[in-house]
């Protein structure tokens, strides 16, 4: 369901090197075609209204989970169908990922039996699969047939959406909550976690996509939503709906494979410790004061990457929880200039970027800032002290060239407006030959 961050870590890792993002969230592809329309209820059948769930599957973006709406006819099985909300063309991704950023990804419903649906979670991806027959009157229930029906119309089948706000769970919970009276929506509780933590947990086996997703999820994402929000993910609405309503699911498929972990991600000192061992060459280099600039320039390069890339997604996003990222702050597009600046300046802007640096982690503790920026800040922070306080060991000819080898060390300075230093003197030499030596001299 949480194809979203997928693609967007896909995006980011991408152009930093490494992998991931976002995106969309896990929209199943049709697997019947397009939904047409079905034939007016029989009297004496009323349709049977089935909340559908399956939980996590072994891609990344099934870790959310997935949900459908089914309408089962006890003396016309042929009739029956379920709804998907999730269906989307992921045959173009960057298109998908682009139009993600720019709020204009549209997913829309499709329409399937729920043997073929069963067979495609069960079978093929085995997935655990859940009911929860509603307790419709046939009236409501027929009313509810309406309302799947009216969805797939060619004009309202489309749907742009949003990771949170608007995907497959979503689309179904507002659905139930209208046909139950508010049901779902009534006295809505602060969720357990926060958006972030939602996030995280879903991508807990995936440690170092788990550990970048802090980057591009902005200042929204620490954000705790409601029990009502929360049920864009299929298991809470399974939950609330059992509690709610009083409808324990049923297993209809229960995954063989063994189970997943969607609820211990990796801690941040993980991420702590890859910004240490990425800064390791700066300060292997500074200490030995061989090769600081090639050190620089190692450690320096995922800022150096990531800090334009976060920017960019900022200012081209209209997503709330990516426009307004905190991490801005931290990263910055200009770091670059680490190496390329002279020795001078260079010293100047990191000094100018460590006090930037430590203003921002004032600001996260004392409650102003709310995103989690402590540990990468540490990718900046050591680049740019050993750039600000670089060994002083040698010449001014070392600091000029940014090198401190030994070799850099006997070069005698040669630059213009300085006088080279005179050889000394040659020795006088004794004895006969010597003397002699010293009168043609005078000579």
């Amino acid at each position: 369901m949480h194809r979203r961050l997928v693609l967007i870590s896909c995006l980011a890792l991408c152009c930093a090197g490494v992998l991931a993002a976002p995106a969309p969230a896990s929209a199943q592809t049709d697997t019947s075609g397009s939904g047409a329309s079905a034939n007016p209820a029989h009297a004496g059948d009323a349709p049977v209204i089935e909340l559908i769930t399956m939980g996590p599957g072994q891609l990344l973006w099934e870790r959310y989970g997935h949900a459908a709406l089914c309408v089962r006819y006890a003396r016309q099985p042929r009739r029956d169908r379920c709804y998907n909300y999730g269906t989307t063309n992921f045959s173009e991704p960057a298109k998908l990922v682009w139009d993600f950023l720019r709020g204009r990804a549209l997913m829309w419903v499709s329409v399937t039996t729920p043997e073929r649906m069963m067979r495609f979670y069960s079978q093929k991806l085995d997935r655990t699969v859940w009911s929860q027959t509603l307790p419709f009157t046939p009236e409501e229930a027929q009313i509810a047939v309406s309302v799947l029906e009216e969805s797939t119309l060619e004009e309202n089948k489309y749907y742009k959406y949003h990771h949170y706000n608007d995907n497959c769970a979503t689309r179904i919970r507002d659905i139930l909550d209208r046909l139950t009276d508010g049901a779902l929506s009534t006295d809505p509780g602060p969720y357990e976690y926060t958006l972030r933590e939602i996030t995280r947990n879903g991508m807990a086996e995936f440690t170092m996509l788990t550990l970048l997703t802090d980057f591009p999820l902005g200042r929204s994402g620490d954000r705790r939503p409601t029990t009502y929000e929360a049920m864009h993910l299929p298991f809470v609405l399974r939950a609330e709906v059992e509690q709610r309503l009083n409808l324990p699911p049923k297993v209809l498929y229960e995954r063989r494979g063994r189970s997943f972990n969607v609820t211990d991600p990796p801690s941040r000192w993980w991420l702590l410790g890859l910004a240490v061992l990425i800064g390791l060459p700066a300060l292997i280099t500074r200490m030995t004061g061989r090769r600081q600039r090639l050190g620089l320039a190692i450690s320096a390069l995922p800022a150096v990457i990531l800090g334009p890339l976060m920017w960019f997604m900022a200012i081209i996003s209209v997503l709330p929880e990516i426009r307004y990222n905190e991490v801005v702050l931290v990263l910055w597009p200009t770091d670059f200039l680490l190496l390329l600046l002279s020795p001078p300046k260079r010293k100047l802007y990191a000094r100018v970027r460590l006090v930037a640096v430590a203003i921002a982690l004032l600001l996260s503790a004392v409650g102003v800032l709310h995103q989690p920026l402590w540990a990468l800040a540490f990718l900046v922070i050591i680049p740019c002290a050993v750039a600000a306080f670089p060994a002083t060991r040698g010449s001014a000819a070392a600091d000029s060239s940014g090198d401190t080898d030994d070799d850099v060390y006997r070069t005698r300075d040669t630059s213009p407006g300085r006088t080279a230093a005179k050889p000394p003197p040659e020795p006088k030499r004794s004895g006969p030959r010597g003397k002699q030596k010293n009168r043609r001299k005078r000579r």
